[in-house]
């Protein structure tokens, strides 16, 4: 049969609406591309149970076992048969190893349709392709039908043929540009082929690649996308609208020279688990890695990874529902991230009730967090680790930093003995014993006399104001007074060296600049001091040993530090290659 008495036959046999079944069966065996055996019809005799079909491909090996045999051109047709020959009550068609030719079939939105409930169409994993020809701009499955359901799609290699087949948002197929993915399930987005919703559909565990538009797009209730390897799409690799739904442990890649949209997501669609997924930049662009459209709620994003090897991903997260749960992800080398989105228009103040929370960010350009309206929920951002990944800007209504008050209260003056004097030896003393405390968590100074030259390192060690081990070392200077940089709450131990003679006395003392008890990441976070409940002004802050200096601090005063520390961990440093 030639091809062109292939697609007028299938554009016969598939209507827009779901056809009676005595009509099906009897269009399909019409048009079968190649007869059914004995064995196939004595399946479909009584139609109360499922049955299995089998299809094999010009080149596959065990024809024998095949119910349909395909020619190696327009393929579907054979397919196509074999899912309408199935009964009421469902069941499988299996596709041989082999390379099936696929077509775009006049009247409809695939090739292969998927038009009933309770279908299982699987492969053998890699060895069965089903590969678009060029110019059909068209699914290479499309699963349609009013109300169908528990559908599942497995175990097959699907090469849409980007090159072939370009992307055109300016076609006049049927079916509009969307209507060009690897699979396609759900309701149409134009006249006539709305329907009820599709229910209860898996694609598991296939591989499909080089879609001119979506790899994957999935519209209906219960969608479930797991285990699939998707690579270079040329808009999404994995879209999910409707909800509820749940894509997890997939692959999403994008090669060199290669373009694409969003890697994995949802679209108009609440109650979706996104967890699990890899997204790779293999020298390629992905516009987002992963990401959550505006006026959608309750989507899960847990324990995922966007990493960029090589090219360019311009959002890691683009994160605009609410209500969203963003937990334990890692992004690596996106230029930005943001949740809430950041323009003006219908999608401004978007992403309320947002949690982002235990997540890896690393080596991103900007971490933007926008969740402008006052009256929706804040967009809580805490807890994450940031590896050379600002953050900024942030809206007001953002949980990012925590607000702290140290108080210091009758803090004594600066004094060069305070913690203790110790006369020298001529050898090595570590001193434990009858060591003063400072009074509240400050720097420390040390003194030594001049007598006979002495020369060395003192080293203080102890505890800081978090509670962390601290250890200065501080390089003698005959007959003056050095001060450290470090605060000290507690000191365990101080060591006075070997060249320290009995002629010299070494004395450690308290100094002028306050410890902090919590992280902060910029001198800017210390925005107010009161000392003896006036204002006052704020000296220098070290970042680095988080003190505050206070100037000459008098007998008696009182300190109240006023300053804010982000809830994530912060660590900036020099840009590393790019991991392996």
């Amino acid at each position: 049969m030639g091809n062109s008495e292939r697609a007028g036959t299938h554009a016969r046999r598939m209507p827009f609406h779901v056809l009676l079944l005595p009509c099906v069966l009897t269009l399909a065996a019409w048009r079968m591309g190649a007869p059914m055996n004995a064995n196939a019809e004595s399946r479909t005799r009584g139609g109360a149970a499922g049955a299995t079909f089998v299809v094999a491909a010009s080149d596959s090996r065990q024809k024998g076992r095949a119910d349909y045999v395909c020619d190696g051109t327009g393929d579907q047709e054979q397919i196509q048969a074999a899912i309408d020959a199935l009964p009421p009550a469902g069941g499988s068609v299996l596709l041989l190893e082999g390379t099936y030719d696929i077509r775009r079939v006049a009247g409809t939105l695939g090739g292969i349709t998927i038009w009933k409930s309770n279908v299982c169409l699987k492969g053998c994993g890699p060895a069965t392709r089903l590969v678009l020809a060029r110019d059909q701009l068209v699914n290479v499955i499309r699963v349609l039908g009013d109300g169908v359901g528990n559908i599942v799609i497995r175990d097959l290699h699907i090469d849409a043929n980007r090159d072939q087949n370009p992307q055109d948002k300016s076609i006049k197929l049927l079916g509009g540009p969307f209507e060009s993915c690897g699979i396609r399930v759900g309701r149409a987005l134009i006249k006539g082929f709305s329907g009820e919703l599709a229910e209860n559909v898996t694609i598991d565990s296939c591989t499909v690649a080089r879609a001119a538009f979506l790899g994957i797009m999935a519209y209906g209730r219960n969608m479930v996308v797991v285990n699939n390897h998707v690579e270079d799409a040329g808009s999404d690799g994995i879209e999910v609208l409707g909800g509820p739904a749940r894509i997890a442990n997939n692959y999403v890649r994008v090669t060199a020279t290669r373009s694409s949209g969003g890697a994995i997501g949802t679209d108009a669609a609440n109650d979706v688990i996104i967890s699990g997924n890899q997204v790779i930049c293999d020298g390629g662009r992905f516009a987002i890695g992963i990401y959550t459209w505006s006026h959608t709620f309750r989507t899960m994003v847990i324990g995922n990874e966007v990493f960029c090897r090589s090219g360019t991903i311009v959002k890691g997260l683009d994160i605009r529902g609410q209500q969203t749960t963003v937990v334990g992800n890692t992004v690596s080398g996106a230029r930005e991230l943001v949740v809430g989105f950041t323009g003006t228009g219908n999608y401004a103040g978007t992403g309320q009730g947002c949690i982002v929370s235990g997540n890896t960010f690393v080596d991103i350009g900007a971490i933007k967090v926008n969740s402008t309206q006052a009256e929706r929920w804040p967009i809580v951002f805490q807890g994450n680790h940031l590896y050379n990944a600002p953050v900024g800007p942030v809206s007001d209504n953002t949980v990012l930093y925590q607000s702290h008050v140290d108080h210091f209260v009758g803090c004594r003056p600066a004094s060069g003995e305070h913690l203790g004097s110790w006369r020298g030896t001529g050898a090595e003393q570590s001193i434990v014993a009858g060591i003063l405390q400072p009074d509240v968590p400050r720097s420390l100074s040390v003194t030594c006399t001049n007598n006979a030259a002495p020369a060395g390192t003192v080293t203080v060690e102890g505890t800081d104001a978090r509670g962390r081990a601290a250890s200065e070392a501080f390089a003698l200077s005959p007959g003056r007074t050095v001060t450290g940089v470090k605060a000290f709450a507690r000191v365990s131990r101080v060591t006075i060296p070997a060249a320290v003679g009995a002629a010299d006395t070494v004395s450690v003392g308290i100094a002028d600049r306050l410890g902090l008890s919590s992280t902060f990441y910029e001198a800017e976070d210390v925005y107010k001091v009161k000392r003896n409940n006036a204002d006052a002004r704020v000296g220098a802050v070290d970042l680095a040993n988080g003190t505050l200096d206070c100037s000459v601090i008098a007998a008696g005063d009182t300190f109240a530090i006023h300053y804010r520390s982000n809830l994530n961990t912060l660590i900036q440093k020099p840009r590393a290659a790019a991991a392996p």
